[in-house]
């Protein structure tokens, strides 16, 4: 921009004439700028969002990757990966085609001027308008101007780009379902007290709610268990109360205040979840039990073991905790890796913990062991679960039914069998 207000300043002294080919080129560089500028943000546009489709799809390949295998579906898995790639390959292409578009057009204009210039300052110093020296005044000032619209020109696509990613930013931002995160400090240790009253939860804002509605209340150090068909919202409660979404309607208590109002960090400490498909990393077994926890003895953690039934997994390898334990889980069954999920969120003392169908992979005599352990729980903290067996029910204080939205309280039943 200096040397283009220079180059005009110069001009406008010296020989004022000359300041109609300013007049053409800054016009003419505008022109070429707005006929090549959207193209090259819908490339750079399509070239992001087909980037993040591919990056979705391969890390969906390899979390899949076990299914695929045993399916024998590899083949289907890697063609359709390819097509994906492929398509991030054509956007590629057309951006660097609309750049390339652009570089071409803004060189030959920038030639085509550089020339006409010339001619012109040479015809007037053959007429004798202006000097020879003043020729090449007139070049220079004209090429430092030509120069700086080339360079802007060039960086065009870089500016494109950065707008996108600015696009891309909003996105995020612009997301309504962010996390509710409040300031309020529960006095630790927590007492337990869970209460829902009147909330409405869904989805989708076009879609019917999942919850309507629905009002219970739990007791510090007391349990309780959700049984009902899959998709009618039991998950979605314990999703709830650890605030990853907040309720339409309605609100959440935990010792008499509203979820929404709580820091969540500080407030998460003194829960403990035990999901339907545990999380292993890799590293040790000593790693894998101790995360989230920041002081704990070899001593709790093999009372820990013991109490699910794991105690074998340390004892009779001869690393003992230092067990290394491979990504996922995968040298351990399934049935292992639910119980060091459980032994985990044990380990941190919660004073609400959540199962989330904690059992289901486990075989009748493990699932006797984990539920044995469940139970010396249940009077100590709060528990809450989602039970998928018959087992897990009998010693529960409050069964709640969910049922098209709604909750509705009810006693053990063996008949209740076919309804979870």
């Amino acid at each position: 921009m200096i040397d283009i207000v220079f180059a005009i300043v110069v001009s406008l002294i010296k020989m004022p004439a000359m300041l109609a080919f300013y007049a053409l080129v800054i016009p003419a560089s505008t022109l070429i700028l707005r006929h090549h500028l959207t193209p090259i943000r819908e490339s750079k546009a399509l070239m992001r969002k087909k980037t993040e489709t591919a990056n979705a799809a391969f890390k969906e390949m390899l979390a899949m990757e076990r299914l695929n295998r045993s399916q024998g579906t590899q083949k289907e898995e890697y063609y359709s990966l390819s097509a994906k790639v492929q398509e991030v390959q054509t956007a590629a292409d057309t951006q660097d085609m609309q750049q390339l578009k652009l570089n071409n057009a803004a060189y030959g204009t920038s030639q085509g001027f550089r020339l006409l210039c010339l001619c012109t300052a040479l015809f007037l110093a053959f007429r004798g308008k202006i000097s020879v020296g003043e020729v090449v005044l007139f070049q220079s000032l004209f090429d430092a101007l030509i120069n700086s619209l080339q360079r802007f020109l060039d960086e065009m696509p870089q500016i494109t780009q950065g707008l996108d990613s600015l696009s891309s930013i909003h996105e995020i931002l612009s997301v309504k379902d962010t996390e509710k995160n409040g300031s309020v400090r529960l006095p630790l240790p927590l007492r337990g007290e869970i209460e829902y009253r009147d909330v409405v939860f869904g989805y989708d804002d076009g879609e019917p709610p999942v919850l309507k509605g629905i009002s219970f209340h739990i007791p510090p150090n007391t349990s309780a268990a959700f049984i009902g068909k899959s998709g009618v919202g039991k998950s979605t409660i314990l999703n709830l109360l650890l605030g990853l979404y907040s309720c339409q309607h309605g609100s959440i208590l935990i010792d008499g205040a509203d979820i929404d109002t709580l820091k969540k960090e500080h407030f998460r400490r003194s829960l403990a979840v035990v999901p339907q498909n545990p999380i292993l990393c890799s590293g040790t077994l000593w790693d894998n039990l101790t995360t989230g926890c920041r002081y704990v003895t070899t001593e709790q953690v093999m009372a820990v073991l013991k109490s699910v039934g794991l105690e074998n997994l340390a004892a009779e390898h001869p690393d003992g905790l230092m067990r290394p334990i491979f990504e996922g889980g995968e040298n351990l069954s399934g049935g292992q890796r639910q119980r060091i999920a459980i032994a985990r969120a044990l380990l941190r003392k919660p004073r609400i913990i959540l199962f989330d169908e904690a059992t289901s992979a486990l075989d009748t005599e493990s699932e006797q062991e984990v539920q044995r352990a469940i139970e010396a729980m249940m009077g100590n903290c709060t528990v809450v679960m989602v039970a998928h067996r018959l087992n897990t029910l009998k010693k529960v204080d409050r069964i709640y039914r969910i049922e098209e939205g709604k909750v509705q309280p009810c006693d053990f039943d063996e008949q209740m069998l076919g309804e979870i």
